[in-house]
């Protein structure tokens, strides 16, 4: 650094050596002092405030080693602010510049372990196959899911609870199902004579044989049957042997389609169990009384004898 010297003398209005004496005594008041031969400010104290005068080696030391002038990348940079937000590259003309990417989009690298590109291409670029039914468009709900005609994905017309209902098979539906004996839906009853079960049937089939009739009469409203056996010859008053069926009767009355002789003409059954007079049934002129209401499920068979 070149040092100027001044004529301090030169335009002065009074003393040069007062006004050099009074500029002495304020540079001692800096920590320095004046070399009267050379007129140098030396041993000056580092300065502190923006005004304040400074040796040459500080200077020197203070300028050691930086950039007279900033150049390179950075010349983009030096005096105005990026835009904000930004992902940072090197332009066309090897300088910092601010890209299109934002700082948010930048962040979305976060975790990638290998080139995107690579990746990108190691995905199919198209669905194809069975999926192409599914891929823009939902399913019609809870339903059951199987392949179409074409191969394809698609839905059935068995709905999920449905499927469920599979749950627990060990085999073979169809198979088990084979194994099954054909359901009756016949109803049996049972035929008895003077209260003896001759056997279960699907149906009575009544024969009239010499001096006999039968009157058969289909009673809907009671789910019976009535038959009235008629003996004719032998004079006197005739007697008659009857069969009445009772059945869906919940009921602790049957009301008979005539009156019997007496009690002891009467024989109750329910279903093959001989039901004893007195005990668990009475007779009241052509009511039967049980002590207890009958099961609507029972099948009940009155066999008695009136006289004409």
């Amino acid at each position: 650094m070149a040092w100027t010297y001044v004529d301090i003398t030169n335009g002065t209005t009074s003393d040069a050596g007062s006004q050099v004496n009074a500029l002495a005594a304020d540079i001692k008041t800096w920590g320095g002092n004046v070399d009267g031969n050379s007129f140098l400010l030396q041993n000056l104290a580092a300065p502190s405030a923006s005004g304040d005068a400074a040796r040459k080696g500080y200077v020197d030391t203070a300028t050691a080693g930086k950039q007279d002038t900033i150049t390179g990348a950075a010349t983009t940079i030096t005096s105005v602010d990026l835009t904000i937000d930004r992902a940072l590259i090197s332009n066309g003309s090897g300088k910092v510049a601010v890209s299109a990417v934002t700082a948010t989009e930048l962040g979305y690298l976060s975790g990638v372990s290998a080139a995107l590109q690579t990746q990108l291409d190691a995905k199919q670029a198209t669905i194809t196959g069975a999926a192409t039914t599914i891929d823009d468009a939902d399913l019609t709900i809870d339903r059951a899911l199987i392949s179409s005609g074409a191969g394809k994905v698609a839905v059935s017309a068995v709905t999920a609870t449905e499927l469920g209902y599979v749950g627990g098979v060990t085999s073979a539906i169809q198979t088990q199902l084979d194994a099954k004996a054909t359901a009756d839906t016949n109803c049996r009853v049972a035929i008895k004579k003077n209260g003896t079960l001759v056997a279960t049937r699907r149906g009575i089939n009544l024969i009239e044989g010499t001096n006999v009739t039968l009157t058969v009469a289909d009673d809907s409203g009671n789910e019976e049957v009535d038959v009235t056996i008629t003996a004719a010859g032998g004079g006197g008053s005739s007697i008659t042997r009857n069969v009445q069926l009772f059945t869906g009767s919940a009921v602790a009355t049957l009301t008979l389609a005539a009156a019997p002789i007496n009690q002891a003409h009467v024989i109750v059954h329910i279903g093959a169990t001989f039901q004893l007079p007195g005990t668990s049934w009475t007779l009241d002129g052509s009511d039967i009384d049980f002590s207890f209401t009958l099961d609507a499920s029972s099948t009940v068979t009155v066999e008695y004898w009136t006289s004409a």
